[in-house]
């Protein structure tokens, strides 16, 4: 039987929201995680392909084919394997606070999806609203792993080779 690159993108990104909704069970507080992939042309864009939350929260532009510029305060520690944490304030904190200050986000932590090569292929980003603060430092070192372990899963899938990036609809058929 032919499955077509978009069955397969769709079964893709169910997996994806399913991983991330894991994220979510292990969080102590009301988050939002969401997954942003890196594009491979130059220069190098990201744009949130999947997202899932745990209560109600704001509506907001997703950001696409946004410069990976945005992510200069995070880049070193994630390009290193390490998760990086940072509140969003109302004041000018650069491009992708902005990005997630759309959804009332008020705390990030971005953990790194970081293929079989070696190469940053995305983050898991959670984010947390104004009702709720992020958890306790033990429940933020639980919420790091599982971070951790999703965004490898996520990375280890598109690794596969699979005909396009998460959320892309338009593959074509797989032979």
């Amino acid at each position: 039987m032919q499955q077509t690159g978009t069955a397969l993108t769709i079964a893709l990104n169910r997996l994806i929201d399913r991983l991330l909704e894991t994220c979510l069970d292990d969080s102590d507080s009301n988050c939002r995680a969401c997954y942003c992939h890196i594009g491979d042309t130059e220069p190098r864009r990201y744009e949130v392909t999947n997202s899932v939350v745990a209560t109600k929260w704001q509506a907001g532009p997703t950001p696409a084919g946004r410069p990976l510029s945005d992510w200069d305060a995070l880049l070193p520690a994630l390009a290193e394997g390490l998760c990086s944490m940072q509140r969003i304030s109302s004041r000018a904190d650069g491009a992708l606070h902005d990005c997630f200050r759309v959804f009332g986000a008020t705390g990030l932590l971005a953990c790194p999806a970081i293929d079989d090569s070696g190469r940053l292929v995305g983050a898991v980003f959670m984010l947390w609203n104004r009702q709720k603060q992020p958890p306790d430092a033990d429940g933020l070192r639980r919420l790091m792993a599982e971070g951790m372990r999703v965004a490898g899963q996520i990375a280890t899938v598109l690794n596969l080779g699979l005909p396009n990036r998460p959320g892309d609809l338009d593959a074509p058929p797989i032979a």
